[in-house]
């Protein structure tokens, strides 16, 4: 198997927390159906807060690590990356590490290269295939709120409603030991209605003939099993942890099984300088940073971007970027020219967009912040809203899908995105006579 294995030290972070989706208030919901995606992006639309836990601690010294598998598919190059961390580091000398070190793998992104059909006749190129969280129960019990999960529990719900059972518990709206996949770009609020209405729209246009009014369950199933995520990516990284490791039901391999499937071309990077957080945790601050990272992650793994800084004036000028690295320019690795970031289409504009949206999501009339996100490692965020004193952020890329908004710890927020969803349904369904964009 062609593969190489990256090890990172990564220092302590400040303890992390979390907070899921959320509803907005129904006065928020009071206009076209449209603008519902713009609602979300609204700070009161978050859920309850969840303290997020890390094997060892976050105060733990430990590797960030990245595993690049090569493969041929049908004449195309086809890599994944993968993005994770270990346990914590117990020696001094952090280059030697313990066989039984625990692993956990966070991210993958896979890019696919070869020839493309285009007007202009046969082109090289790369395009990202899947960027996905690999998702872990939280605690006893977790709730997932992706989207095909609530759509889901809707349908349970529809179910079980017509049999007098008032509070069904769908087994698939929850994060067993098993692993579970799910899209980084969905993470986005704005992107999770538009991915669940989609959904819905698609569902109702092809099957309404065979649904009735009062027996909705086949087609919220339906609109579910359409935007359902596997963690099965179908390529060699995943075949050898499935194959010959407990990763799925364990969460977490040791580290000697890493070296026996990838190894042993393993690089030791020395570790990056890494501010200390001097922001106020849990304020106003701290949720805009993090809906910001959540969203231009998102938008990385979408135009093949492992990390960026950049700098934003949001009352002055847009986004101004100093430095990029494009997943062309992985550690040891030939990858193929991706180009330039000037050259990725779109990337700069939906950057700008969603600073703009969620500013106007908010209220504020200004934001000013530099990002300096890199993500195998972390995110370092200085933000200054409507001119107040600049707030200091450092987030743990390396661990992001512990810290997804899509994980909650009751089934308050799964029940809650769940009425939201059949509002959905019946404003897409009966409120409209034509398709509509979602903003």
């Amino acid at each position: 198997m062609n593969a190489t294995i990256t090890l990172i030290p990564v220092g302590h972070v400040a303890p992390q927390h979390a907070r899921p989706l959320g509803l907005p208030s129904m006065a928020t919901l009071q206009c076209d159906v449209a603008e519902w995606p713009q609602a979300f992006l609204s700070l009161q639309a978050l859920g309850r807060v969840r303290e997020v836990s890390i094997d060892g601690g976050w105060s733990a010294t430990r590797l960030a690590i990245i595993v690049d598998v090569v493969e041929e598919q049908y004449g195309r190059k086809l890599r994944t990356r993968a993005y994770g961390y270990t346990g914590p580091m117990h020696n001094n000398n952090l280059s030697i590490v313990d066989p039984e070190l625990r692993v956990y793998f966070n991210r993958l992104v896979t890019t696919v290269t070869g020839e493309w059909a285009t007007p202009t006749g046969p082109q090289s190129a790369t395009h990202v295939k899947h960027d996905y969280h690999l998702l872990r129960r939280a605690g006893d019990l977790s709730f997932s709120l992706r989207p095909e999960d609530v759509l889901a529990h809707l349908a349970t719900r529809n179910l079980f409603g017509q049999m007098g059972c008032e509070k069904p518990l769908d087994l698939r709206s929850t994060l067993t030991p098993s692993i579970k996949g799910s899209p980084v770009a969905r993470e986005h609020p704005a992107t999770f209605v538009r991915t669940m209405g989609d959904a819905i729209q698609a569902s109702y246009d092809e099957n309404a003939a065979e649904f009735f009014e009062d027996d909705n369950e086949r087609m919220f199933n339906d609109a579910s099993t359409r935007i359902f995520t596997s963690v099965n990516a179908g390529n060699d990284f995943i075949r050898a942890l499935q194959n010959q490791t407990d990763w799925l039901r364990e969460g977490s391999i040791a580290y000697r099984e890493l070296i026996d499937l990838f190894g042993p071309g393993v690089t030791f990077q020395e570790p990056a300088n890494q501010p200390i957080a001097a922001g106020n945790r849990g304020g106003v601050d701290d949720e805009v940073a993090k809906l910001i990272t959540t969203a231009i992650s998102g938008l990385m793994g979408r135009h093949g971007v492992e990390s960026v800084y950049l700098e934003s004036d949001l009352q002055e000028h847009g986004a101004v970027f100093a430095d990029k690295k494009t997943f062309a320019d992985g550690p040891e690795v030939e990858w193929d020219d991706v180009g330039d970031i000037e050259e990725l289409p779109g990337f700069v504009d939906e950057v700008n967009a969603t600073l703009a949206a969620i500013a106007k999501a908010n209220g504020f009339s200004a934001i000013k912040l530099s990002i300096d996100i890199n993500l195998a490692t972390v995110a370092v965020v200085n933000i200054s809203i409507d001119g107040l004193e600049t707030q200091r952020f450092v987030y743990p890329m390396y661990a992001s899908a512990l810290t997804s908004n899509l994980i909650a710890e009751t089934d308050i927020e799964l029940n809650d995105l769940t009425a939201f969803a059949e509002m959905l349904y019946t404003e897409l369904t009966t409120v409209v006579a034509q398709p509509i964009e979602l903003g």
